[in-house]
């Protein structure tokens, strides 16, 4: 089997030194680095280079570190090379997660932090698209914040200090006024009442 040692990037540096130092003193193996990224698994020739590493480390029990990263790279990167057509790396990346998958006993250092969930990684593929609801989705935001600024006035006339707070555009240093409102009796109608100014103003822009 191979023995494949995962790190946090921050102790990638110090770990490979003192493992090549202690491993390749004692026990006669080197410790090589599995560095997979998107930008250096371009081309065929570096992942028959990578497979090659692979299969010396199978014959003759050397040691693999690597870090989260690259490991979730590899697998990133063969699914993008699948998706774009690239066969051949598609398929040498494929077996060579199967090899690893099959002949790799793994360690984790600190495999509290490694294991944490927001160690993931993510290819963007394609052609750029725009988010569901385009445009919209700040525009409605925008008509809101425009028409609660613009009866925050009013409502404050209306139902006064005890029901709202509000505070100027020129003291808050915002393009709005803010208004807040404040618990007690009243304090549903005129949550109520914003909220019909605030429809109305929006379906009026149509």
């Amino acid at each position: 089997l191979i023995s494949r040692g995962t790190v946090l990037s921050s102790l990638y540096s110090t770990n490979a030194m003192d493992w090549q130092s202690k491993i390749g003193g004692l026990l006669g193996r080197c410790v090589f680095s599995m560095i997979c990224r998107r930008d250096i698994i371009s081309d065929q020739n570096k992942v028959k280079k990578m497979t090659a590493m692979l299969s010396r480390c199978l014959e003759e029990r050397h040691i693999i570190v690597t870090v989260p990263e690259h490991r979730l790279s590899l697998e990133n990167k063969a699914l993008e090379a699948c998706h774009k057509g690239e066969v051949h790396v598609g398929a040498d990346l494929l077996k060579m997660m199967a090899t690893l998958a099959s002949d790799t006993s793994d360690f984790l250092d600190e495999s509290d932090e490694i294991l944490n969930p927001k160690y993931q990684l993510v290819y963007t593929m394609g052609a750029m698209q725009e988010m569901e609801g385009s445009a919209l989705r700040w525009m409605v935001h925008a008509a809101t914040m425009k028409a609660l600024s613009f009866h925050a006035q009013d409502i404050f006339q209306e139902f006064g200090p005890d029901n709202v707070e509000l505070v100027s555009q020129s003291k808050n240093s915002s393009e709005y006024n803010a208004i807040r409102l404040l618990k007690g009796p009243r304090m549903d109608k005129v949550y109520g009442r914003l909220c019909d100014n605030i429809i109305q103003d929006i379906l009026k822009l149509g």
